[in-house]
């Protein structure tokens, strides 16, 4: 009976992950999200618990994927997904791609759109959820118009716990 049980959570567990493979390579995840440091992991587990759908995290940082996977998994939450690439990422976004990016200002955030605007087609949108001077915002705004690529500005406040509970948006 206890081998019959170990088979049936072993086969379940397979099954698991082969679905979450396969929502991966259909890119069943709503929205994605760059930037897994203090204020972007605890909105990505926001919207993982929000929202009814897959959502994916992107970070540059081994370390903070890996810690906001160990936070979606102690939160019980199946449906978020972590990468380290923006290949697989935006791979696993369903279209048209939405694409919030919680980076500091400046460089960081022509680093992610300069990495992330190849992988993206036209109608897709990436918000910059940084707290952006406007004439930088409209720079993005321009410069990504040629790809039919939408640039939102829309900075957060809130903090940690504003991330995990709900945050302030200026749109």
């Amino acid at each position: 009976v206890a081998g019959t049980a170990v088979a049936a959570a072993s086969a379940a567990l397979a099954i698991k992950l082969l679905r979450r493979r396969a929502a991966d390579a259909r890119g069943d995840a709503a929205v994605g999200l760059v930037g897994l440091g203090v204020m972007g992991a605890q909105l990505l587990l926001n919207l993982g618990e929000k929202l009814d759908a897959q959502v994916s995290g992107l970070d540059i940082s081994a370390e903070n994927v890996r810690a906001a996977a160990a936070l979606a998994a102690a939160a019980g939450l199946t449906n978020v997904r972590t990468h380290n690439d923006y290949a697989s990422f935006v791979r696993s976004l369903r279209a048209p791609r939405v694409v919030l990016m919680l980076v500091p200002a400046g460089a960081a955030v022509d680093a992610v759109c300069e990495e992330v605007a190849p992988h993206l087609s036209a109608g897709d949108v990436i918000v910059d959820l940084g707290n952006s001077r406007f004439d930088h915002t409209e720079l993005r705004q321009r410069g990504l118009a040629g790809r039919g690529v939408h640039f939102i500005g829309c900075g957060t406040s809130g903090g940690k716990s504003g991330a995990r509970l709900g945050p302030c948006l200026m749109a």
